[in-house]
């Protein structure tokens, strides 16, 4: 399933030229989950300076974010908080 949510973000970061930090934001944590941290820090990079651009940013938008980019370069556990509630 993750391989199919890797396929589809990254179709979907293609579709949308790489602008949108929520389709980067996605991309990136399928990247993680596939194992390719590497790849999931570029991504994160990219849409926090996506998101830091957008002028209607909320500070909370901005720490999510900055969370996400935390675990990935930490290399943490591959779960997100939603997944872990189960």
């Amino acid at each position: 399933m993750v391989k199919i949510a890797l396929k589809a973000a990254q179709r979907a970061a293609e579709l949308s030229k790489e602008k949108e930090p929520g389709i980067l934001d996605t991309l990136a944590e399928a990247q993680f989950r596939t194992g390719d941290a590497t790849a999931a820090v570029a991504s994160e990079e990219k849409a926090i300076k996506l998101l830091k651009a957008n002028k209607d940013v909320t500070d909370d938008d901005l720490k999510v974010f900055n969370e996400h980019l935390d675990r990935y370069r930490k290399g943490g556990d591959k779960k997100s908080d939603k997944d872990q509630a189960k």
